[in-house]
């Protein structure tokens, strides 16, 4: 989810919300609890009109997983991405529901 400033180390603020909009960041559970992922969220309508996800993933590692909306449990939204300060660089970078901000060591 690096499209989404996400990445290995990131923590995330979850709110518990089983129906978000669509186009919000979101913890959903897949294969009945076995696998837990974040992807953004859109509803849409499958070939013979059921009603589907596509749990869309934001970096070009990741396909997009397209489900059966009852078999993708959405657990809730992420509303907040901390950092971890990056090796030698000295800095931390906040995300707050979409928007980046940062702090730089010796800058406030």
């Amino acid at each position: 989810m690096t499209g989404a400033w996400i990445g290995d180390g990131s923590v995330l603020v979850v709110k518990e919300d089983e129906n978000p909009p669509d186009g919000e960041v979101v913890v959903a559970l897949l294969g009945g609890g076995e696998e837990v992922t974040v992807k953004r969220l859109f509803r849409e309508r499958g070939p013979e009109g059921e009603s589907v996800v596509r749990l869309s993933a934001e970096n070009g590692e990741h396909k997009d997983i397209v489900a059966l909306a009852e078999e993708a449990l959405v657990q809730g939204r992420v509303v907040s991405v901390i950092h971890p300060p990056r090796k030698g660089k000295g800095s931390l970078c906040l995300t707050d529901q979409g928007t980046e901000q940062r702090r730089l060591a010796g800058t406030v």
